[in-house]
């Protein structure tokens, strides 16, 4: 049996395009394109911004130990950073809060600079402001620029303070503050500066500089933990506030140490009655930008307890 032969079907071709139907497509990519050119320009000037404008965080605290108002300024982790010619901008910002007290809780420079110039310059300026008292970061550790850093933070009378205390009188006030040096120290060492700091008479206020926040409260294979020791106050570092800031939270994103969500990132915090201001610093390391994070100067104002 033979079958039906069909007969082949016809296919058409689509209409061809008109020039008057393919414009008004081009045109839409065009305006896409552009929009989304915009926005990146303005989210490269927003983060342009967020670097180089510094933020003024004020605190304050109260404490039995104080007749008379101290005032501190905190710096932290300047990096390769300059805000300003000579950081004029941030040097303006310091003087304008006349403090009794400047300390800087390390990372002055970065470990890969080549050139600590800009370093030695601030710290050489800031003691024509008020007592400088300073700490290592992690970043000082490995550079070797460090070892002539220090000798000139010294020769201009900064107080480089390395497992070791100081005692000031800032405003009529007994101050003894401490400074721990943890990346090339021994446990025991540091361990003995802290009880010597918690140990200093009674009366003074304990201050307590350390580059790394997440002592305060440690965890279970800690060796020491700040909030064991009779300390009024901590200042530290370090966490660059988390990088990017989670709008409406006081909750960083990030931190090359600790990883997503970290525990301490910036601002006030307390454990067993010992407080800490954890600065969110001045500059960037690993991660280039900040993003709702910026440079951060913070001044804390001490008063009597009423």
């Amino acid at each position: 049996m033979t079958g039906q032969q069909r007969a082949p079907i016809a296919l058409e071709a689509p209409p061809a395009e008109t020039p008057q139907a393919a414009r008004p497509r081009g045109r839409r990519r065009w305006i896409l394109l552009g929009v989304l050119a915009a926005l990146l320009a303005l989210f490269v000037l927003y983060c342009v911004h967020e670097n180089l404008t510094l933020e003024l965080s004020r605190y304050t605290l109260s404490s039995p130990k104080l007749t008379q108002e101290v005032k501190i300024v905190h710096l932290s982790d300047l990096h390769k950073s300059e805000f300003g010619e000579g950081n004029a901008r941030l040097l303006e910002m310091v003087r304008g809060e006349s403090p009794d007290l400047i300390v800087f809780t390390g990372d002055l420079v970065d470990r890969r600079a080549t050139d600590a110039s800009v370093a030695e310059s601030l710290m050489r300026d800031l003691t024509a402001i008020a007592p400088v008292c300073y700490v290592q970061g992690n970043h000082e550790a490995h550079s070797a620029l460090y070892p002539a850093l220090r000798q000139a933070m010294l020769d201009a009378g900064v107080h480089v303070l390395e497992n070791e205390c100081v005692e000031l009188t800032l405003n009529g006030q007994a101050f003894t503050i401490g400074g721990t040096e943890e990346m090339n120290s021994y446990i025991e060492t540091i361990q003995e500066n802290l009880a010597a700091l918690s140990d200093a008479p009674a009366e003074n206020y304990h201050l307590l500089l350390a580059h790394f926040p997440d002592r305060l409260t440690g965890n279970s294979q800690s060796k020491y933990r700040y909030c064991d020791y009779d300390i009024d106050l901590v200042l530290s570092g370090h966490m660059h506030g988390g990088q990017i800031r989670i709008p409406f939270t006081n909750q960083g994103l990030f931190s090359p140490s600790t990883g997503f969500f970290p525990q301490y990132t910036g601002g006030l915090y307390e454990a067993n009655g010992v407080q800490m201001v954890l600065s969110r610093g001045l500059g960037n390391s690993i991660f280039p930008i900040r993003i709702n994070d910026r440079p951060e100067v913070v001044s804390i104002t001490l008063t009597p307890e009423s």
